[in-house]
């Protein structure tokens, strides 16, 4: 468990505080080239098959075995409109958006970092952003990170308020790797600062 004071994460091993309360959550694996989300516990609750045969679920098919569940979504993005530095801005959701982000110029970095190929924009000559629901946000960084150094490096990488990706970094997507990503909101923040950070009101996560 970690913990976020708005300019630095650390780790959190102790209770959670008085006042606590569950923000927002989401399940996420990866497959060939794909990320697959679920805005739940998928380790506590059911998610349907799909109807893919042998492949993995997506959001058109309804599951077999779970009528009372959703399926697994493909990630998407939504046009999140300009920041004010003309940054055209992607928010990373499920179930809704688009296949690929929205813009970005071809020298950044941090779609590479964070995506595979089939994300990137067909528009590569505006500079672009993230933002996002904060769960998917923390799980694709995890994802950007290989697992042995996940606790290391996922706390170097906000400092000071800001996400920095290392570029020579090793990323973590590897095949059915899998993850369950809970945000809680503590008693000294606000479930509205944090609709605000993911709607890009502090700014591009990811520019």
């Amino acid at each position: 468990m970690f913990y976020c004071n708005g300019q630095s994460i650390i780790p959190w091993d102790r209770a959670l505080p008085e006042g606590t309360e569950e923000y927002r959550v989401c399940s996420m694996y990866y497959d060939r080239g794909t990320f697959y989300a679920i805005n739940y516990d998928a380790t506590k609750y059911q998610v349907g098959d799909g109807d893919d045969g042998d492949g993995p679920a997506c959001p058109e098919h309804g599951g077999h075995n779970s009528p009372h569940y959703m399926d697994w979504f493909c990630l998407g993005f939504r046009d999140a409109g300009e920041a004010p530095d003309r940054c055209r801005l992607s928010s990373a959701t499920v179930p809704i958006g688009q296949h690929t982000l929205c813009a970005h110029l071809s020298r950044e970095h941090w779609p590479g970092q964070l995506f595979s190929e089939i994300y990137h924009a067909d528009d590569q000559s505006q500079k672009g952003g993230l933002v996002g629901e904060l769960p998917i946000i923390l799980a694709l960084v995890a994802f950007s990170i290989h697992p042995q150094l996940l606790q290391y490096a996922l706390i170097s990488q906000f400092c000071n308020g800001v996400w920095t990706l290392d570029p020579d970094q090793q990323h973590g997507r590897f095949a059915r790797r899998g993850m369950v990503v809970t945000v809680w909101c503590a008693p000294s923040s606000s479930r509205a600062a944090l609709e605000a950070y993911e709607l890009g009101g502090y700014g591009c996560m990811f520019h």
